[in-house]
């Protein structure tokens, strides 16, 4: 994914059959859409061949040229809640490199899903490091992900130490706003981050405060709203963003119970409304 584009990242349009999912991404106005392993693995189960889905990604003018996410990157992997639904805890490095080269993919997102401490931070920056190596050869991008709740990279702070001790020119962070917002929001120190290190754009909107008796599991993975909707310093980080060089691969992913009873079309033109507003000067 080059940097001025807009990506339609895949929770955004999970309900969605996969033609629907490129048609809501074309209509959004993104040249790429993000999936997972489980959701590609599924596609094949049910006959869908590799080629078939380039092909009607291509019809579609949209390219599937990121795979989100890889977990198993670390010596003590295992999440913090068994209830997470990550779609890549089955699957190993071997074979998270076989289905992003099949699909073309040049980059993926890495994400830290063990609990705070089960690695120590050498540990992370060392398990970084060789991934950003062996991903070199195959022409891969690491967007390492920062996880306000549950994550062994809990925050932007920890996320920067990983990615510059590493150093790796195939490496950056990926920026998700649910997790900046509900987290711990660092403004002083994103504005210190050279935008090129700032790999991947995720935008939503949120409530200021968890709502009363929800978890923070269940705010992202049903409640996150679009862009405008909500209470989060959406414009205000953008500001941010676009005074580092950070807004690069900007789109929607936004986890919604909302929309996952929603059609294609009305979908896309939430999302485009919702990021046009977002990044409105």
């Amino acid at each position: 994914m080059s940097s001025n584009e807009r990506v339609m990242y895949h929770g955004t349009v999970r309900s969605l059959p996969l033609a629907e999912q490129l048609r809501a991404a074309a209509l959004a106005g993104c040249s790429s859409l993000t999936t997972g392993p489980r959701e590609y693995l599924n596609w094949l189960m049910n006959g869908i061949s590799t080629r078939d889905i380039r092909a009607m990604a291509a019809d579609m003018d949209v390219r599937y040229d990121h795979l989100d996410p890889f977990v198993r990157w670390m010596p003590n992997w295992q999440p913090a809640d068994p209830n997470i639904p990550l779609s890549a805890l089955n699957y190993d490095e071997d074979d998270f490199f076989r289905m992003a080269e099949a699909l073309e993919a040049v980059s993926f997102s890495v994400v830290a899903a063990c609990p705070q401490g089960a690695n120590s931070m050498n540990e992370l920056i060392d398990s970084f490091g060789r991934l950003c190596q062996r991903s070199a050869r195959y022409g891969l991008r690491c967007d390492l992900e920062f996880v306000a709740f549950f994550g062994g990279v809990p925050d932007l702070a920890s996320a920067w130490q990983i990615v510059t001790a590493v150093n790796a020119d195939n490496s950056g962070i990926l920026f998700d706003f649910w997790h900046y917002n509900r987290g711990q929001a660092d403004d002083a120190l994103l504005k210190t981050i050279p935008g090129r290190w700032i790999t991947g754009v995720q935008l939503s909107d949120a409530t200021a405060q968890l709502p009363s008796g929800m978890t923070e599991l269940e705010d992202t993975i049903f409640h996150r709203r679009v862009p405008g909707q909500g209470e989060f310093r959406v414009r205000e980080i953008v500001a941010i963003l676009r005074e580092i060089g950070g807004l690069n691969n900007v789109g929607p992913e936004i986890f919604s119970a909302a929309f996952d009873e929603l059609d294609a079309e009305t979908i896309a033109a939430q999302c485009r409304d919702g990021v046009e507003w977002a990044l409105a000067t």
